[in-house]
């Protein structure tokens, strides 16, 4: 059971509107997990209420189909039962008999590499995993329904299919490398992305994406450094319309670079990112190239409090991770008893190529292009109370850069944000 606190101010960078000046709410989340493992099979159903928010009846906050979110991939599964346990996990895991062959078949967690191309991490998707391992190497091919339209007809489906291989090179370091195939034969997603991209809206007839991402990853430890690293190449093509002249190109990358160093009771902390952007700078029609990394995030808090989870990304809108965004970022947390731990981080924030956001409804704004999107502190401490109570707290202080700012000189009021999560398991 989760019990969140939370308080957030100027959302929209905007004080002169009064519309963000003040949001204050609890929420509450009860996530019930059961387990069966036997010599043959192991299986997890997890039940859910995703958190409501308390005095109100009210669709769970996981729904990532609203207007804040872009894609309808990793949403909730709960986003139409109001006030009821849904399924969050669902999957059964065997291996063939007489072979190495595993399979997980079912709702499940999806991650790829370190999650920052796709993380389906919050609310699961549907899946087969078919794995085996060989020598050091796991071989495995995933299958991901993302979204089913029509029954009996593919043409308005959302399909996901990956083959990797992660290498185990020692004890202390593993490295990986997947292949996916993005289909999407409606242009559910890329509407939404190329609409933002260009500020033109695709054809009607707009449809058919696909997509090969390219991901590579490692994990490991160099002496006392934890390093995780991930990069991601992206080709494809968008059929928008009845002639090819529609046609969208898309050629996206994005590389992460993540740190620790322990030194006594701190442990230091670094992020590198960039993701690419498209570039906007070619009018208001569509220039037939999109060369910012698609990413598919769930709805939930990737890195930072504020950005990319409450404030519309460089890319106009929420959960795109690294997309169109370049980021540095230094940290600490310091374990002051065995129970207690807090620390904090600052990010500095580029949009990777020049853009206007429209922080209140997404895509351009009116002012001028920008690569300064801004500042963000985020503030953390850890609060073990027993071993099945736990309490932690997060402040955010995000101040907005010129990517923000609008032809009247507002959207550049610095946001807030605080939470504190009380979590009880048993």
């Amino acid at each position: 059971m989760d019990i969140r606190s939370r308080y957030f101010s100027e959302l929209d960078l905007n004080k002169s509107n009064g519309a963000d000046a003040n949001q204050a709410y609890t929420q509450q989340r009860i996530i019930l997990d059961f387990k069966v493992k036997s010599d043959d099979f192991r299986g997890k159903l997890s039940l859910w209420n995703d958190y409501d928010t308390w005095g109100r009846f009210e669709s769970p906050q996981g729904d990532q189909t609203t207007a804040a979110g872009w894609s309808p991939l990793l949403s909730s599964p709960s986003a139409t039962n109001s006030g009821y346990l849904t399924v969050r996990e669902a999957w059964i895991d065997f291996t063939l008999p007489g072979t190495p062959i595993g399979i997980t078949v079912g709702h499940q967690f999806i991650v790829l590499d370190q999650g920052w191309f796709l993380r389906s991490g919050y609310a699961g998707s549907d899946a087969w995993v078919v794995s085996t391992p060989i020598a050091n190497h796991t071989l495995a091919l995933v299958d991901l329904k993302a979204f089913e339209g029509g029954i009996g007809s593919s043409s308005d489906d959302i399909d996901l299919y990956t083959g990797l291989d992660t290498i185990k090179l020692n004890d202390t370091m593993t490295a990986g490398i997947d292949v996916t195939l993005l289909r999407d034969r409606a242009g559910k997603l890329i509407g939404n992305y190329e609409k933002f991209a260009t500020g033109a809206t695709p054809p009607a007839a707009a449809k058919d994406l696909s997509l090969t991402n390219v991901g590579l990853s490692f994990t490991g430890k160099t002496g006392p450094v934890k390093l995780k690293a991930e990069v991601d190449i992206q080709e494809g093509k968008w059929k928008g319309g009845a002639s090819n002249g529609d046609d969208v190109t898309f050629s996206g990358n994005q590389i992460v670079l993540q740190g620790s160093l322990p030194i006594d009771s701190f442990t230091i902390n670094a992020t590198i990112a960039r993701g690419s952007g498209d570039k906007h700078d070619k009018g208001a029609g569509i220039d037939n190239k999109n060369e910012a990394i698609i990413t598919l995030m769930d709805a939930t808090q990737h890195y930072t409090l504020l950005y990319d989870y409450k404030i519309r990304t460089a890319e106009g809108f929420l959960y795109t991770g690294f997309a169109n965004t370049t980021a540095v970022s230094i940290g600490a947390m310091y374990r002051a008893a065995k129970s207690i731990e807090f620390g904090g981080d600052v990010w500095y924030l580029l949009a990777t190529e020049k853009t206007n956001i429209n922080s209140t409804a997404g895509g351009f704004g009116t002012g001028g292009l920008s690569n300064d999107i801004g500042t963000e502190v985020d503030l953390k401490a850890n609060w073990l109370l027993s071993e099945h109570l736990n309490w932690l707290w997060q402040a955010a202080y995000f101040k907005p850069g010129n990517a923000y700012r609008q032809a009247d000189g507002t959207g550049t009021d610095a946001a807030l944000g605080v939470q504190g999560v009380l979590s009880f398991r048993f």
